[in-house]
């Protein structure tokens, strides 16, 4: 089982950036440039990045040929896009208006919503964290059967596991090819779900050597293998 190494080619997301694209721009500001960007420039041809159906998974119908599927992907990418994954679609509608809220805010009262880790406020983001925790242990037990080990052993060791959740913020950028928005790396967690909420491309993932941009289907969520579901299956 893989765990995918990804990186994202828009600005970094800092306060500066979005005072930055305040005023209109065509070209990237010097001390954003980034010397060598050669390694994530993708192919001119390359595959798609594979698409698990949840609901194909459930189905007794359906679930031995798609668990083949899951197996196979999360061994040759370590990074697939789930679809028909069950998260409601207006609690995503919500999250992605109160997060583009939160953007909008000056810097001095977003400093207002800091908080020690842990401290979880506001109903959205309770329902959401709630909701992607059912989510990542469906998809442990579906990966612990691909990988043949019992179920229970596999969630057992995420049960009380650590949850955590990021925002970034990647405005349109004029040349995207200059700059990064994160580094490349592995995620050290057992899986990662993103939520694409804005549109704005820039993921990548390496492959057999190439950068390989993945482009978010409306509606998906893009998962994340890492690196200790890894370890987990050597």
């Amino acid at each position: 089982m893989a765990s995918a190494t990804a990186t994202v080619d828009n600005f970094p997301p800092v306060v500066s950036v979005q005072e930055l694209i305040k005023q209109p721009f065509v070209s990237v500001p010097q001390s954003y440039v980034q010397s060598d960007q050669g390694i994530f420039k993708p192919a001119d041809c390359f595959p798609s990045v594979p698409t698990i159906d949840l609901k194909l998974l459930l189905s007794e119908e359906t679930a031995e040929l798609e668990l083949e599927k899951l197996h196979s992907t999360c061994k040759e990418w370590g990074l697939f896009q789930l679809v028909n994954h069950g998260v409601s679609s207006s609690l995503l509608e919500n999250m992605r208006n109160e997060i583009q809220e939160f953007y909008n805010l000056p810097l001095e009262e977003k400093m207002k919503y800091k908080r020690r880790q842990g401290d979880f406020e506001g109903n959205n983001l309770e329902s959401y964290i709630l909701e992607l925790q059912k989510l990542s242990m469906k998809l442990v037990g579906f990966m612990a059967k691909a990988l043949k080990i019992d179920r229970k052993e596999m969630e057992e060791m995420f049960d009380d596991g650590m949850q955590s959740v990021g925002m970034a913020y990647y405005p349109p950028c004029p040349q995207p090819e200059l700059v990064l928005g994160i580094s490349p790396h592995s995620d050290a967690a057992g899986i990662t779900i993103l939520n694409q909420i804005n549109g704005m491309d820039g993921l990548q993932v390496k492959k057999d050597g190439v950068w390989i941009p993945v482009s978010f289907l409306e509606g998906s969520l893009v998962v994340n293998v890492g690196d200790i579901l890894e370890v987990c299956h050597i």
